[in-house]
């Protein structure tokens, strides 16, 4: 199977197929709403370089002393939530797809946290989202497919310099996410009709 995306166009593609993101798929339940693109577009940009930074971090690839002053605390958030829980990386920046149902995505992390194996997703925002648990349920589903952990934990991982260390880590523990999120799939391929 042959895998690839287009970053600049956010295009996953399976043997040359298009194939939905779960990003995309969530769209369906408008998290961000009313919000003006112009903000929108500051925090995607803003996400995009903290989940940079973070990547090349893990990979020992990141000139801290050319980084930018801001993306500094972030990743001080990022370095706190490594010391102080352990967390092992085994995976970083995955492409998952699930063949059973036809989408596709990327987790940020997968490792072992507290003993236990887990997918993690890292967020630049303030607050929980009703899609964050959605889409990790999803990125689950479709790393077990793919050969990775059979019956992950999931969590979110908010980084920003409001909390003390510079993170926030929530588990999503409910048994129907998975099951919400192939609802949104179905919408959502009832609208692409």
């Amino acid at each position: 199977m042959d895998i690839t995306f287009d970053r600049e166009t956010h295009v996953y593609r399976v043997d040359s197929r298009k194939v939905d993101s779960v990003t995309q798929i969530l769209e369906i339940l408008a998290p961000y709403a009313g919000v003006h693109p112009d903000i929108l577009e500051a925090a995607r940009q803003l996400g995009t370089n903290v989940h940079l930074t973070t990547e090349l971090h893990d990979r020992g690839d990141l000139d801290e002393e050319r980084l930018d002053p801001l993306l500094l605390f972030y990743l001080d958030g990022w370095k706190n939530f490594l010391s102080d829980t352990g967390f092992t990386i085994t995976h970083i920046e995955e492409i998952v797809y699930s063949k059973t149902y036809n989408y596709i995505g990327t987790f940020d992390r997968a490792g072992i946290l507290n003993g236990k194996e887990c997918v993690l997703d890292i967020k630049t925002t303030a607050f929980q989202s009703k899609t964050h648990p959605l889409q990790l349920a999803a990125y689950g589903q479709a790393f077990k497919e793919s050969g990775g952990f059979k019956s992950p934990n999931r969590y979110t991982l908010r980084l920003t310099p409001a909390y003390p260390r510079g993170y926030r880590l929530e588990q999503h523990e409910d048994k129907l996410d998975l099951s919400n999120f192939l609802a949104c799939l179905t919408v959502h391929n009832l609208k692409k009709r």
